[in-house]
């Protein structure tokens, strides 16, 4: 699990609304999310940060920027943890922001539905494959290890 450790986050940048604003007309983020009165956003600079660090890089962000990254000849590995009422309890632990546990649930098959139509293969973890979040996030690990040694294939005509 040595290798598991080459892991970085991806700090996105904070921004006040005028420096959104101002940086969006001349540079394409890879997501942001408003926070407030502030804006946090990842660009590629934050992802080359990681890269030449020779880490790999973690990103927090929605499946719409897919494209982008591949457009970009970076591919992610994407790993979809499949919920239901049965393994949502074991989240709790998780400082996750939800109305309540069904929304959650609801929510998460939707980001299923969207998994279908990128470009790109995923790679599911069915719940029945961890017992809580430690172990989680070690199955994590571990699949992304597993995705690393496969061969990349992009749908082109879809980019």
């Amino acid at each position: 699990m040595g290798a598991a450790m080459d892991f970085n986050i991806c700090k996105p940048d904070t921004l006040s609304k005028e420096e959104f604003h101002l940086k969006q007309k001349v540079e394409a983020f890879i997501h942001y999310k408003e926070k407030q009165s502030t804006f946090e956003c990842i660009t590629w600079e934050n992802i080359e940060a990681v890269a030449a660090k020779g880490k790999h890089c973690l990103l927090e962000a929605e499946l719409s920027c897919v494209k982008d990254l591949l457009r970009r000849e970076i591919y992610p590995i994407i790993v979809y943890v499949k919920i239901c009422e049965k393994n949502v309890k074991k989240l709790r632990k998780l400082p996750l922001r939800v109305e309540s546990e069904d929304n959650f649930v609801r929510l998460c098959r939707a980001k299923e539905k969207e998994l279908e139509v990128i470009p790109c293969l995923y790679t599911t973890l069915e719940p029945e494959s961890w017992t809580g979040t430690e172990d989680l996030i070690g199955v994590i690990k571990d699949r992304i290890l597993e995705e690393q040694k496969k061969t990349i294939w992009v749908e082109q005509d879809l980019l």
